[in-house]
């Protein structure tokens, strides 16, 4: 009977070989793979030639330090989807300091619109939360519907509480 695939070692992307002479027999030995990547990754523009650059060490346990440490930026520009207006475009200004920093909720709250409207999506949480459990915010909030006075008196003052919780 054959050998299972199940036995079989799935082959890597990369191997790097090489013939190594021992005691007479020629034997493979596996290589690490290295990479040595060159540029300006930094938001500041280096005068340093570049053959006289000190190559830096990075790897799973300084991968972190050394985006902070490099003062990551990201600037462009991109189709406002929020307005829904043809052609609108929004510009977009990201620190990076480490990968959390491109997690959907991080890019948000650097981005002053959408960080404007977490902080609606955070009140309007809150309110729901308390109206489950509160029958006479429930009748004051209906009050406040029926009203238009009162409606747009809470409309200014909950746009007045998104600035202040979008500016923390």
């Amino acid at each position: 009977m054959g050998k299972s695939f199940q036995h079989e070692k799935p082959p890597s992307r990369i191997n790097l070989t090489i013939d190594v002479e021992d005691g007479g027999a020629i034997k493979k030995v596996e290589l690490p793979l290295r990479l040595l990547v060159m540029g300006d990754f930094g938001s500041e523009k280096s005068d340093v030639d570049l053959e006289d650059r000190e190559p830096e060490r990075i790897d799973k346990h300084n991968f972190e330090g050394v985006m902070a440490d490099k003062n990551l930026k990201l600037d462009y520009t991109v189709k406002n989807r929020l307005t829904g207006k043809e052609g609108d475009e929004l510009r977009v200004n990201l620190n990076v300091d480490s990968m959390s920093s491109f997690r959907p909720e991080e890019v948000a709250k650097q981005v002053p619109e959408l960080n404007a409207m977490l902080a609606a999506r955070g009140l309007l949480q809150d309110y729901r939360d308390r109206l489950v459990n509160d029958k006479q915010l429930t009748k004051e909030l209906e009050k406040i519907v029926k009203d238009d006075q009162l409606r747009n008196r809470m409309l200014g003052e909950l746009n007045k509480m998104i600035k202040d919780e979008s500016n923390t």
